[in-house]
């Protein structure tokens, strides 16, 4: 097999080039990260070899790969890592979408994985499924992660969390109904917030939703106290 050195280099070169002229604070287009280039090049020769960069289709194959190494380096050994997933918006019309996971480390984020996806596959069960398999194959094969998240995930993302044999905590709030599981009556969490303090407390066994019922263990606990919780 023949590899034109030469070739690899100088895409090594074009990327090493846009992330410097990122960091730098140039505006994430083909025409920003060029004009931002420092080197000594004509303006349109910087935002050509940009352009070149981005169309590049090895690169986008390859993206996985450099994803899967990131996550060997950081995730090791550890055999139930805690890893937040959550969702960004990507522009000021909301019509793409980053879905990341991140591994929690000492007080830090470390990202591991992430994919872009416009509005009509947001918060999607196939796309959950998809995102999930990925960094299921990424992670070591005896690793059961737990994983975070906020309320923007429902009972079908649990489900699938416990369909890869991992753990979760997830934040559940407002209307979502809930009752105990020894009772018949449903009614929205937001009753339960009376009970909560500044210590987090184990409620038991519960059964989230009405018209889909899913079982899980609520555990309620508030960053902010009304002036008798505090007396």
């Amino acid at each position: 097999m023949f590899i034109d050195c030469h070739a690899l280099n100088a895409l090594r070169l074009s990327l090493f080039a846009a992330i410097e002229s990122s960091m730098n604070g140039s505006s994430l287009s083909i025409t920003g990260l060029g004009r931002n280039i420092d080197n000594i090049a004509k303006e349109k020769h910087k935002i050509k070899r940009v352009d070149r960069l981005c169309s590049n289709v090895n690169i986008h194959r390859k993206i996985e790969f450099v994803y899967a190494r990131m996550v060997y380096l950081l995730v090791g050994k550890m055999k139930q890592p805690i890893i937040h997933i959550d969702w960004s918006d990507l522009d000021e019309r909301k019509q793409n979408f980053l879905i990341r996971a991140t591994l929690a480390a000492q007080g830090r984020s470390l990202m591991l994985y992430e994919e872009i996806h416009p509005l009509n596959r947001k918060e999607k069960p196939k796309t959950y499924l998809l995102f999930m398999t990925k960094l299921k194959a990424m992670l070591p094969n005896d690793c059961k992660p737990i994983i975070v998240t906020d309320a923007g995930f429902r009972i079908p993302w649990f489900k699938q969390i416990l369909s890869l044999e991992w753990d979760y905590v997830g934040r559940v709030r407002n209307r979502t109904h809930c009752k105990k599981v020894a009772e018949n009556e449903c009614a929205p969490i937001k009753k339960l917030y009376g009970l909560s303090s500044s210590r987090a407390k184990t409620l038991g066994a519960f059964h989230l939703g009405e018209k889909v019922s899913f079982k899980t263990r609520l555990v309620i606990f508030s960053h902010f106290q009304t002036q008798a919780q505090r007396a």
